[in-house]
């Protein structure tokens, strides 16, 4: 059994998509299908009713060929929107249910993910500017930290649990630069064949960022409009009028035809911020690489 856990924004939607369920040597638990749904319960389930070993017994019963088991779901890494303080319980569980598993582990340059999941924050509905995001509270419902991603302890709690070599820890950077060599190590680690995949999956950008204007439009909006996730009871009680409908506007139409021309993509993050952050992780990348031999330093991480 391998699973991997993420962290979100590391390309784990484009794997779950092309790449883990068209190998011919994955058996690939997909959690959306209903024969897997009680996948969640690892993830969902109140504390005082989890149970490893009946989750154990329902993950044997599912289990039909000889093929390499994969399970994939970045929510295992800890949920980002509430500081990922479910993330050590988590590996508990799975440590419980799967304890002779492999875990794969991606993780991205900090700086870029905390301005990833800024923006996926407004994707989904969040109100906030980018600076009062990084300092909300975690007396919150919605709250961020920096700790989340501080990947040498959770690295080091997996390999703890798991054994050393059982955790494979890649770069979504390294990722993004050969899709193909990334595919070829994980495969290995799985001990599968590298297989052939058609060049035209590599195009697909499975969640696509919105606009630096469309992202200070849609934070307006936001605090407006119905969000499941975010602003569950709006000023405006029109469930169809809600933010993934003003996004799709403006992700579709208005980003193509205009705000891509005049401002693009931009880093959310100055030029201060960028300094405080990189003296923030510091010590926590460089913990990493004494436990871990990753190219941190060509792919720019804070060390």
């Amino acid at each position: 059994m391998f699973i991997h856990i993420g962290y979100h924004k590391t390309a784990t939607t484009f794997l779950q998509q092309y790449i883990f369920p068209n190998h011919p040597e994955i058996e690939y638990w997909n959690r959306h299908y209903p024969k897997y749904k009680w996948l969640a319960d690892i993830v969902t389930c109140h504390d005082f009713d989890f149970n490893a070993d009946e989750i154990r017994l329902k993950a044997q019963s599912v289990s039909s060929t000889t093929k390499v088991k994969l399970i994939s779901w970045e929510q295992f890494s800890g949920a980002p929107y509430r500081g990922g303080s479910d993330s050590r319980i988590i590996a508990d569980r799975l440590h419980g249910v799967f304890p002779n598993a492999k875990i794969i582990i991606s993780i991205r340059n900090q700086l870029d993910m905390i301005d990833s999941l800024y923006r996926q924050y407004i994707h989904q509905g969040g109100g906030c500017g980018f600076d009062s995001f990084l300092n909300l509270s975690h007396e919150c419902c919605v709250y961020f930290s920096l700790k989340h991603l501080c990947y040498d302890r959770m690295i080091n709690y997996y390999q703890q649990l798991f054994g050393t070599g059982a955790v494979f820890v890649c770069l979504y950077e390294a990722f993004q630069a050969s899709p193909y060599e990334f595919l070829s190590q994980l495969f290995a680690f799985m001990s599968l064949k590298s297989n052939s995949f058609d060049n035209k999956i590599f195009m697909n950008k499975t969640n696509q960022g919105m606009s630096s204007i469309s992202i200070a439009i849609a934070r307006i909006v936001n605090r407006f409009v119905y969000s499941p996730s975010f602003n569950p009871n709006p000023v405006i009680p029109f469930i169809a009028i809600n933010s993934h409908f003003f996004r799709r506007c403006l992700q579709g139409y208005l980003d193509p035809l205009l705000f891509n021309r005049i401002s693009g993509k931009r880093s959310f993050i100055s030029k201060q911020r960028r300094v405080q952050l990189n003296d923030y992780f510091r010590t926590s990348n460089r913990s990493l690489l004494n436990r871990v031999d990753l190219p941190l330093k060509e792919y720019n991480y804070p060390l």
